[in-house]
């Protein structure tokens, strides 16, 4: 597989070596990555991969936009959108918003998402930590006493994919 270090290697070799040698050189750079791009589109295609689509209802304005984030881990799950799998921002149609995240390799996954109605990418908290925008996750997982949890809004991801209904709630 290629690899950023192999590039660089052949770069410094290519101004080390004199012009004569430096034209094959930059032959040799092209052929190889040609080759690495190739053998990198033949490892995504044969790995499984499927769609998630999210339906999300319960709006109560347009204002702002939609921050889904989907994770594959407990411990990211449902704030740390730092080291969640995949994120999107997307505009919002209060009747009924629909979002696909892919390519998902098949296997189990989470998703929070919040209305940012002031467009400042974060969930605005009120003094004790209760969320004052609409929020929701998958299974439509409730937050009681805290966010909610893993167990509660995991489910499984099929190499044919899956639809998530979630329903955005303000405490």
């Amino acid at each position: 597989m290629f690899h950023l270090r192999q590039l660089d290697s052949l770069v410094k070799l290519a101004f080390v070596c004199g012009r004569s040698q430096l034209a094959a050189s930059k032959k040799t750079i092209a052929a190889f990555l040609v080759l690495s791009l190739l053998c990198v589109g033949r490892v995504s295609a044969d790995e499984p991969s499927a769609e998630i689509r999210i339906v999300v209802t319960g709006f109560e304005s347009s204002k702002g936009h939609l921050l889904i984030s989907l994770h594959d881990s407990k411990k990211t799950f449902p704030g740390d959108a730092a080291h969640a799998l995949q994120l999107a921002r997307v505009p919002i149609n209060p009747k009924e918003t629909v979002v696909s995240l892919k390519p998902v390799p098949p296997g189990n996954y989470a998703i929070s998402i919040f209305q940012d109605e002031n467009d400042n990418e974060k969930l605005d908290r009120n003094l004790i930590g209760i969320p004052k925008e609409p929020f929701g996750a998958s299974n439509n997982a409730k937050a009681v006493f805290g966010p909610p949890k893993w167990k509660d809004a995991v489910f499984q991801v099929s190499p044919k994919g899956t639809t998530q209904r979630i329903r955005l709630r303000r405490l």
